[in-house]
C-alpha cells in the first residue's frame, strides 16, 4: 500500500503546494495538505482490519484500488496541466477562477 500510494495519491498534495497557493498562503497551506495526507494514511492503516474481515483481502484491495481510480479520475477532471507553464501565469490563472488561461498558456493538452 505504502509504495503504490506513494507514487500515486499520495505524492499529489506535496506536487501541488508549491504550484496553487501564492508565498502569502503556502506555509499554511502546506501544513493543512501535510496533516491531511498523514491523516488519510492513519484511516487506512486502522481501517485495514476491520475491512479485511468484512471484504477478505481481496475484496479489500479491490476498494482501495477503486477509491485510487475515482481519485485518478478527480484529479484529471479537475486539476489543471501546469506543465510548460511559469509560477506567475498559474498563480494568476487560480486568482481568476478560471482554467481557460491556464489552457490557453500550456503547451500540451489538458
Amino acid at each position: 500500500y505504502i509504495a503504490f500510494f506513494s507514487i500515486g495519491l499520495g505524492a499529489i498534495p506535496w506536487l501541488l503546494m508549491g504550484e496553487l497557493f501564492s508565498d502569502r498562503y503556502r506555509s499554511t497551506a502546506a501544513s493543512v495538505a501535510t496533516m491531511a495526507n498523514y491523516l488519510l494514511s492513519f484511516v487506512v492503516a486502522q481501517t485495514y482490519s476491520d475491512l479485511e474481515k468484512g471484504l477478505t483481502t481481496y475484496g479489500t484491495f479491490w476498494l482501495y484500488g477503486a477509491i485510487c481510480i475515482l481519485g485518478m479520475i478527480y484529479v484529471n477532471a479537475a486539476l489543471p496541466e501546469t506543465k510548460g507553464i511559469t509560477l506567475e501565469e498559474i498563480q494568476r490563472a487560480l486568482s481568476s477562477q478560471t482554467n481557460s488561461e491556464l489552457r490557453e498558456a500550456s503547451d500540451y493538452p489538458v
